[in-house]
């Protein structure tokens, strides 16, 4: 994947798409969200996509929905396109979902993540330091998901490689001083 057409689409994606300065997100509360993080009530077992510790849990997905921050910002739950297979020449968004982060006196949490795409021949193709997933005032009641702010938009072109691409996440809660490490594949064909 073309370096320059990664960081193109991660900086229009953080400039157009990233609602980082909008306090309005609608949070779902996790009887919208049980088959992605709980069963019976209870926390999902981790997996590579998706880790919990100490109440907080984030997932790790890989969407074509373009929309998704549009339409999670309406009332009603939203459908939720997640895929492991890439098409070339159209954007895939990284879409992380998370629930109960630490807060401070102020009510402020901090939730950053070092993201690394990882070419299916091993190489680095990506290696964004503090995403931010939430770094400001977080009313989001208690066992509601939300959706991170920030996210890595990629594009894979005529000239990219085929095989399974590595989206890896280091997740970092400096509130509560939990580390989650979470990973997911797309393939290229």
């Amino acid at each position: 994947m073309k370096f320059a057409s990664v960081l193109l689409s991660l900086l229009l994606l953080i400039v157009f798409c990233n609602p980082a300065k909008s306090e309005s997100m609608i949070p779902l509360s996790i009887q919208d969200m049980e088959s992605r993080f709980y069963e019976n009530g209870k926390p999902l077992a981790d997996s590579d996509s998706y880790k919990s510790k100490n109440g907080f849990g984030i997932g790790l997905h890989m969407t074509d929905d373009e929309s998704i921050y549009k339409t999670w910002q309406k009332p009603e739950p939203p459908k939720i396109n997640v895929t492991s297979k890439a098409i070339r020449n159209k954007p895939f968004t990284t879409l992380m979902i998370f629930s109960n982060p630490g807060i401070d006196s102020e009510s402020n949490a901090d939730v950053t993540a070092d993201v690394r795409v990882i070419n299916p021949d091993g190489t680095i193709a990506l290696d964004k330091k503090d995403l931010e997933i939430w770094k400001r005032k977080y009313t989001t009641p208690r066992n509601h998901a939300q959706i991170a702010l920030g996210s890595i938009r990629v594009i894979f072109n005529e000239e990219d490689q085929n095989g399974i691409y590595t989206i890896e996440a280091i997740v970092k809660d400096r509130i509560k001083g939990i580390t989650l490490d979470l990973r997911t594949n797309i393939t290229l064909e």
